[in-house]
């Protein structure tokens, strides 16, 4: 669950 949390703000930075 702790991956969850970090991928979200990582695809977050992708588009960015």
């Amino acid at each position: 669950m702790t991956l969850w949390f970090l991928l979200m703000p990582s695809l977050l930075v992708y588009p960015l």
